[in-house]
């Protein structure tokens, strides 16, 4: 199936939209249910000089919302996964630099020793 380039661009746009709706959705849900997400967001994006992808604020309203009756203090709660969420990022990126690396170096090295063997 072939699209056109306005019509992709089209999808991709209402996907986001979408989604979008969906956070603030959530969002909504987890400050009336007692943890208020609006107020550590602006705090993280504040201290970390980044806003905070809307996918991890998804994650981390889903999963208060379906613990909350285990979670004595959300404030703690929320920085808590966000500390991990960042850890798991950094790891992942890592990896990829590494298999970059690892990508690059091999073919730098068949460049090099490719003619002399064969």
């Amino acid at each position: 199936m072939v699209i056109s380039v306005n019509l992709f661009i089209k999808l991709m746009n209402n996907t986001k939209a979408k989604a979008k709706a969906n956070t603030k959705d959530l969002m909504d849900k987890a400050y009336k249910a007692g943890l208020n997400v609006y107020q550590m967001r602006n705090m993280f994006q504040k201290e970390m000089l980044y806003e905070l992808p809307d996918y991890v604020m998804d994650m981390v309203c889903e999963e208060y919302l379906k613990r909350k009756p285990k979670i004595r203090n959300p404030w703690a709660y929320m920085a808590k996964v966000l500390q991990l969420k960042r850890d798991e990022a950094y790891v992942s990126l890592q990896k990829e630099r590494e298999k970059a690396n690892d990508y690059v170096n091999k073919g730098l090295l068949k460049n090099l020793f490719g003619g002399v063997n064969g």
